[in-house]
């Protein structure tokens, strides 16, 4: 029993240290070797006729909220930009009012940009949502 538990601890050692030996390398947001990640969402709510309320929010692997920048920007599918703006998270979330959109697919991209010499990882996601024509 005292083998079997020792050839159990070696083999969790050597996972610990094999995941180690393969943890990403921090990137070019986060100047530390152990960065936490962080992953973003963008949830619109848009009723035809009126400004789309986009909720961006960012979340991190700690329970800390992360803070930096994120850029939203909307594309009406198929066609071109429509929107570019850049905001300050603070509180792990920030909301955004555009102009009132015509009827289509759009597709949202938040890019999250980690507050210089802070431990969050800087993230991408892109989500979309539909206004419907008016009746």
């Amino acid at each position: 029993m005292i083998t079997r538990l020792a050839a159990a601890a070696a083999l969790v050692a050597a996972l610990i240290l094999g995941m180690l030996a393969t943890a990403p390398t921090a990137s070019a947001d986060c100047p530390y070797s152990a960065c936490l990640a962080t992953s973003a969402s963008a949830q619109a709510k848009v009723k035809t006729g009126q400004r789309a309320k986009i909720k961006v929010a960012v979340a991190g692997a700690s329970n800390l909220a992360p803070t930096g920048q994120v850029t939203v920007t909307i594309v009406k599918r198929p066609g071109g930009k429509v929107l570019t703006r850049t905001l300050t998270i603070t509180g792990g979330q920030v909301d955004l009012k555009t102009r009132k959109l015509k009827p289509g697919k759009y597709s949202v991209t938040v890019t999250y940009v980690p507050t210089a010499g802070s431990v969050w990882q800087g993230t991408t996601t892109t989500t979309t949502f539909k206004v419907k024509k008016r009746r």
